[in-house]
């Protein structure tokens, strides 16, 4: 991660050290499902939940995008379940929601010839409109100008 970090001329410098860190927190939720033994201290609640709350979010982004869905589930308030996201990661349980169904949507747009339309739909996103919206505020380019830009 950090020689990610301190490459600046890469153009997707940002993103990379972002799914890096993902990547930790899945190879972490691994170990901790398969229940091998960790060599540090137990982990806290705050880093239960956490845990928790990325599991939940691969197992429903497709369906749930709210925070308020992930922090029922935790028997959690929302505003709780952000704090502890904010404190474990620097950002907020929404911006990780997001984070988490961009990263697919990327996948899907450049590993797969569905549409924008077929992604919209698979992903549980109203319309294709919002769904382009959506992408573009995130990535600050349309699902379309993405994949041509990624697409091999």
């Amino acid at each position: 991660m950090k020689e990610y970090d301190l490459k600046e001329e890469h153009p997707c410098k940002d993103d990379i050290s972002k799914h890096l860190a993902s990547a930790v927190v899945y190879v972490i939720i691994g170990i901790y499902k398969k229940g091998e033994p960790l060599n540090q201290q137990p982990y806290s609640r705050k880093n239960k939940l956490y845990f928790e709350f990325m599991e939940l979010i691969a197992k429903n982004y497709r369906k749930q995008r709210g925070i308020e869905f992930y922090a029922n589930k935790l028997c959690i308030s929302s505003r709780h379940l952000s704090s502890i996201c904010k404190d474990i990661t620097g950002i907020t349980a929404k911006d990780r929601i997001d984070e988490h169904i961009i990263a697919n949507i990327r996948i899907l747009l450049v590993t797969t010839d569905l549409t924008i339309s077929q992604i919209s739909d698979e992903l549980n996103f109203p319309n294709s409109s919002f769904f382009v919206k959506f992408f573009k505020k995130q990535t600050g380019m349309t699902p379309k100008e993405y994949r041509n830009v990624n697409k091999t």
